[in-house]
């Protein structure tokens, strides 16, 4: 393995490219062409009829990050298979609905909260649609009426299979949804986490294939880093284990130990009966379980976090895990969509898998997976036409599910990252159920980054710090239902 091509693979992030595969297979596994699709097998918006006369439908997107896929429209095909689905996708609505689709300026992602914050604030129409980083926008919702909810939204229709049931249900309160995630949202899909293997240990060492612990319901945390423990090796005999030696885990803290207990299905923020958050962790003995299991194998040392990043200091912190790996000399790393796509130029066999669960559960049980953020279409409550905006996101939505969803599902991940069809079976379970939390993505400094400091400054005091933040979590809780459930 030349690390070069791996450092120039990262810096250039130019790995998100290409296509096919339709939403009904994302939803039961299957495969199948999307350029092979005949019309009637495509998604049908019911939208057909309106004619917006040429209108410039303007959609605000930041810029100025790498990895997430934030375009949302691209002036022409180039042979890149995402960027050619795009443009299919934009084509084909302007000439349905008679618009023009274009990006707004070219702000960078961090700016966004501020022009939308300026646009409601002087009553101005300057957009029709806008991308927002999911935490900044649900701050401006418990703020005032800076957005339309969906419901006000006539021609959005939340039932349709391309928008996600999981997120909607989870990011809605008292029954509202402000925004959820469809196909649109690239970032949404990017950002699920799992954990990446290096297959050449386990058949090396002769441990348990983990494909067959997820099968049988065996895949537990005890069973992960009992295989790390037989994976960890001092090879230069110093006594002291580092990037010169194989590692049993290689993560970071933030993007790791929160993944255990949400891709569990144990959230810190949970719903009542009448769709009211609530803090879930006061008094959840499976979520202290789970949190003092993982510190107990923490401090025995068989996970290495960031202090790692000095060692590559030309990339970021996250990617520098995938050049350690790279090394071929770590059993396990913390993983995403989004960083897994700079793997693909790894050379030995690498494999994908969920979190593993806190106990073992029924051969068969779906494993699921933790998104940790995403970028919604909000549309400001500014715009005069609601119900152009509706048709243009509902058939965004649609669309997507038929062209560009496929096309970064299938080529990217599937034939030019997951080297077998056991981690395409695990990558389509994650993806059936994927969790959010809205501690971990609405209030993450407040909610969720206590526990990780637990971690961060060995204390094992998740029960102590549960109770310290409940009041401020409980307040946070209680200004988003009046905001929700007021906002008119």
């Amino acid at each position: 393995m030349k690390k070069n091509t791996i450092i120039l693979a990262i810096i250039l992030v130019a790995l998100f490219l290409s296509c096919e595969k339709t939403g009904n297979n994302l939803e039961n596994g299957a495969s199948e062409p999307a350029e092979s699709e005949t019309e009637s097998a495509l998604h049908k918006d019911g939208l057909d009829g309106f004619d917006f006369g040429g209108y410039a439908v303007r959609m605000l997107t930041g810029h100025g990050t790498p990895g997430e896929t934030k375009t949302l429209n691209v002036e022409e095909e180039n042979g890149d298979k995402i960027n050619d689905a795009i443009y299919r996708r934009n084509r084909e609505i302007e000439q349905r609905f008679n618009v023009i689709l274009a990006e707004v300026g070219e702000p960078k992602v961090w700016e966004i909260l501020e022009l939308i914050k300026k646009s409601i604030a002087s009553d101005s129409d300057d957009y029709d649609l806008a991308m927002m980083i999911d935490r900044e926008a649900f701050s401006l919702i418990c703020s005032g009426k800076y957005f339309y909810s969906m419901d006000e939204l006539p021609h959005v229709n939340l039932d349709q299979p391309w928008w996600d049931q999981n997120a909607r249900k989870m990011l809605s309160i008292g029954g509202r949804n402000y925004f959820t995630y469809g196909a649109e949202s690239l970032p949404y899909f990017e950002y699920m986490y799992f954990l990446v293997f290096n297959k050449e240990i386990i058949q090396s060492l002769g441990l348990e294939n983990p494909y067959d612990l997820v099968r049988s319901g065996k895949w537990t945390i005890d069973k992960m880093y009992e295989m790390a423990a037989e994976a960890q090796t001092d090879l230069d005999g110093n006594g002291i284990y580092d990037e010169r030696d194989r590692l049993g885990i290689v993560h970071s803290v933030a993007h790791y130990f929160d993944s255990f207990y949400i891709g569990d299905n144990v959230l810190l923020i949970e719903k009542d009966d009448d769709d009211i958050p609530y803090f879930n962790a006061p008094g959840n003995q499976k979520l202290f379980s789970i949190l003092e299991k993982l510190y107990d194998y923490y401090m025995q040392g068989y996970g290495f976090d960031m202090q790692y990043k000095k060692a590559y200091p030309e990339v970021d912190a996250f990617s520098s895990m995938n050049l350690i790996f790279a090394d071929n000399n770590v059993l396990f790393v913390n993983s995403s969509i989004k960083l897994f796509a700079d793997l693909r130029a790894f050379e030995t066999d690498i494999g994908i898998l969920p979190y593993p669960k806190l106990d073992e559960v029924s051969a068969g049980t779906a494993y699921g997976a933790r998104v940790i953020s995403g970028m919604p279409l909000v549309v400001p409550s500014t715009n005069p036409n609601p119900e152009r905006a509706s048709v243009i996101l509902e058939a965004l939505s649609c669309a997507s599910q038929d062209y560009v969803i496929p096309a970064y599902y299938d080529i990217v991940l599937k034939e030019k990252s997951i080297r077998d069809i056991d981690s395409e079976e695990m990558l389509d379970m994650m993806y059936n159920n994927r969790y959010i939390d809205m501690g971990d993505v609405f209030f993450p400094a407040d909610v969720r980054v206590p526990y990780d400091y637990c971690f961060i400054n060995k204390r094992k005091a998740f029960v102590s710090e549960t109770e310290r933040i409940a009041p401020l979590v409980q307040k946070l809780i209680d200004n988003a239902v009046e905001t929700f459930t007021s906002n008119n």
